[in-house]
């Protein structure tokens, strides 16, 4: 149950969750509708519909899609109060780390991708943040290089969306050509190092309040 609690709200607000509920109560009613089945077999199906409901958050959360979905939804709270050319590379990055998860996780690439998408997270919060003191503080030369820093950060952010669809492009290539799977590597690793340092490059911000 702990496993679920984090999911419950998102699970009560899904389309499907509200279809999966339509469905029982109108097999429920036409079961008893047409059948006309005695109380212990009504009390039986509607037993069986209480079971259905129970298993439906745990089916739903092993659905791919509505990981993904949610998934998405929640990197979109995070890029909340970034600046406008920001936004749409970064949640392009998101996506397309989303898509080639399940084929890099396979293939011994997981972590490196998941290690991608924890950075980007990141990214994106020293982002807002410093995005949020150049709105609200600093002088005329404070503000240029603060400017400036957002500038790289949407450098960054363009770089790794670039990389990642590279990526996604070469993923057949992997059961065929054993040095693909080093450049994909490589590049894993360029991309986080990439990340690494666009993060280090917003430790100064703190000077700016």
């Amino acid at each position: 149950m702990s496993r679920l609690t984090p999911y419950l709200k998102k699970i009560a607000s899904y389309p499907l969750t509200w279809i999966a509920l339509a469905v029982v109560v109108l097999a429920e009613l036409g079961f008893a509708l047409w059948f006309e089945p005695s109380p212990i077999m009504m009390s039986a199906a509607v037993l069986l519909g209480i079971v259905a409901l129970l298993l439906w958050p745990v089916i739903l959360i092993r659905s791919p899609a509505f990981l993904r979905e949610n998934s998405q939804r929640e990197f979109a709270k995070c890029l909340e109060g970034c600046f406008p050319g920001y936004e749409d590379p970064a949640m392009d990055c998101w996506t397309v780390a989303e898509r080639i998860k399940q084929e890099f996780g396979a293939k011994g690439f997981g972590e490196e991708v998941e290690a991608a998408r924890a950075k980007l997270i990141k990214l994106t919060e020293n982002h807002v943040k410093l995005n949020s003191l150049y709105e609200r503080f600093g002088d005329e030369d404070q503000k240029k290089e603060m400017k400036y820093r957002i500038a790289k950060q949407v450098e960054h952010v363009e770089l790794t969306r670039t990389s990642l669809l590279r990526l996604g492009g070469n993923i057949v290539l992997l059961e065929t050509d054993a040095a693909s799977r080093e450049e994909i590597g490589a590049e894993l690793r360029t991309i986080n190092t990439g990340l690494e340092d666009a993060i280090r490059e917003i430790d100064e911000i703190e000077s700016y309040k």
